[in-house]
């Protein structure tokens, strides 16, 4: 078997493959899906679903 590693505390960012995101990098991309005016724009808005539409008014 490999070497174990204590995961009690913070793995070093030496351990950590360069393909994985690091805490910086999440949180940048969350806070820019947060703050984009239509994140999800496939989803119907509340207004949208009470007028019984299937398709979002805007184009």
């Amino acid at each position: 078997m490999g070497e174990l590693i204590d995961l009690s505390s913070q793995i070093p960012d030496s351990r950590i493959p360069g393909g994985i995101a690091r805490d910086a990098e999440l949180a940048a991309a969350m806070a820019a899906h947060v703050g984009a005016s239509d994140s999800h724009p496939i989803y119907l808005t509340e207004v949208e679903g009470d007028l019984g539409t299937d398709k979002p008014l805007q184009s």
